[in-house]
């Protein structure tokens, strides 16, 4: 699905499960600059994209309790780094672990206006 992941072959949704947190970066760089996904799952849970990069503005997203893990923070993570229109984004009670938290704090050295 590597075309779809870079837009190539454009598709609005992708469902990955089940892959490495090696695949969450390389996907992470490819849905980057992806224009046509609007949602993404690999954890098990569709990943708003285009909320997430800001292409649609919304200044609060809840994924509260949605069982994501740490490929979904490092997509989260890249996506949220340029969107300044993004306030607040509830990841309480997922398990995204270490290694999410970590992209995610990664993400918001770059974003001054999430601040919750």
């Amino acid at each position: 699905p590597i075309l779809e992941l870079k837009g190539v072959s454009p598709v609005e949704t992708i469902n990955l499960q089940g892959l490495t947190t090696l695949s969450g970066i390389v996907i992470a760089s490819c849905v980057s600059s992806n224009s046509a996904l609007t949602s993404l799952n690999v954890d098990g849970h569709p990943l708003p994209i285009c909320e997430l990069k800001g292409v649609i503005p919304v200044e609060n997203i809840d994924l509260q309790e949605k069982g994501l893990k740490t490929l979904s923070a490092i997509v989260i993570a890249s996506s949220i780094s340029s969107n300044f229109v993004l306030k607040s984004l509830n990841l309480y009670d997922n398990k995204i672990g270490d290694e999410g938290a970590q992209h995610i704090g990664e993400a918001l050295k770059s974003n001054r206006v999430l601040t919750t």
